[in-house]
């Protein structure tokens, strides 16, 4: 899942074909690595402290080449659309903003993701896994394209026999 593009601007300074050649980077890297794509669009930003009309033209040209031009792309996904106030075009529906009208609230998280996953036609590749984890283990799931992930939670059995039921992806980035 690949959604970026604010930062460009607003610390860059950078324009749509810069941006856009940049996203197209990452898409095709992950196409020839056998990944599967999924594009989503830049999200409502307008409000934010370092938003201007320029950007919020930069962010539409940009959303509108990841909706129809943007190559090896497997899925692609309008979140700015979802997002968006009815009301005050290029920002984000109240309810759906942290408070510094970039970054989504939890509503906004989660209507973020249940779009992502609507939006992709997953295939899990078996129900479960029984698996024996030892100390210093690490669990990984394949993310290429023939073997679509399924992220519906983690059960752990420790070694006491007690079961603990985890929602969430664990990343750990080597420093704990």
């Amino acid at each position: 899942v690949i959604l970026g593009g604010v930062n460009n601007m607003a610390v860059g300074g950078l324009g749509s074909a810069a941006i856009e050649a940049d996203l197209q980077t990452m898409y095709t890297a992950a196409h020839n690595a056998g990944i599967k794509v999924v594009a989503v669009t830049i999200l409502p930003w307008k409000g934010n402290s370092l938003w201007t009309s320029t950007y919020g033209t930069t962010t539409s040209a940009v959303n509108a080449w990841i909706l129809s031009t943007a190559i090896n792309v497997d899925y692609r996904i309008d979140a700015y659309s979802v997002l968006q106030a009815p009301g005050n075009l290029g920002a984000l529906l109240a309810a759906y903003d942290s408070g510094d009208h970039l970054h989504p609230s939890t509503a906004g998280y989660n209507l973020l993701g249940s779009t992502v996953f609507a939006g992709v036609a997953w295939t899990p590749v078996a129900d479960s896994y029984a698996l024996n984890v030892s100390a210093n283990s690490w669990i990984n799931q394949d993310l290429r394209s023939g073997s679509t992930p399924t992220f519906f939670g983690l059960n752990l059995t420790n070694p006491a026999g007690q079961t603990f039921n985890t929602p969430y992806i664990i990343v750990n980035n080597g420093t704990s």
